[in-house]
């Protein structure tokens, strides 16, 4: 029976190794929504893949489909996105890890239920991120601009008109931030009633 490979590029949101060498890795994809993929050998020595899965890094993932679950084959650098600040900036990653927190409690894996739109907004959130220096207010109004987008994205929340002028640009910027300062007090008594009533 042929093996199809499916090539998406994809965020890990998290991971947890499996065995002596293995690494269980949480991806969120354009194509497949959230997955659950094994990377068989990624933690040896002498794997080329050892280097190129790290959490809150994304990756041009090419995945093979198995009778239970996916594994990775093979993984490279997305050509268009260089987000080494990431890697490097305390404040950054903080930030990041915790929408990837978010997208673990919101997020089913569940392949009928991906949309791309929501990777895109991941996307364009963390590398808005990575290309400026947010002030320490700047950084308060990015995380609730993020989770806020990310979790009506998902379906959860309510809707008013002060929380559009969040949900309205398509493009990350500073006028984002500063229309979610302006409706700051909404917009966190929103977030925590979508966190409340989840109950997860």
């Amino acid at each position: 029976m042929p093996h199809y490979l499916y090539r998406s590029e994809a965020f890990i949101i998290g991971s947890r190794p499996v065995g002596e060498g293995s690494r269980w890795l949480d991806l969120i994809t354009d194509r497949l929504g959230r997955v659950p993929v094994l990377a068989q050998g990624s933690r040896e020595l002498r794997s080329k893949l050892r280097y190129r899965l790290s959490d809150l890094t994304f990756v041009q993932a090419t995945l093979v489909r198995g009778r239970e679950f996916w594994r990775l084959v093979g993984a490279e650098p997305p050509l268009d996105l260089n987000v080494a600040k990431l890697m490097t900036n305390y404040n950054c990653r903080t930030l990041v890890a915790r929408l990837a927190l978010l997208l673990r409690r919101f997020l089913p894996t569940d392949e009928t239920a991906a949309d791309p739109r929501l990777y895109l907004e991941v996307r364009s959130a963390i590398y808005f991120l990575t290309q400026h220096n947010l002030s320490t207010h700047e950084q308060e109004q990015y995380e609730i601009a993020a989770a806020w987008r990310l979790l009506s994205r998902l379906g959860y929340g309510r809707r008013t008109p002060p929380l559009e002028t969040i949900l309205s640009p398509t493009d990350w910027s500073r006028d984002l931030l500063a229309a979610t300062a302006a409706c700051q007090p909404e917009a966190v008594a929103s977030i925590n009633e979508a966190l409340y009533h989840s109950q997860l």
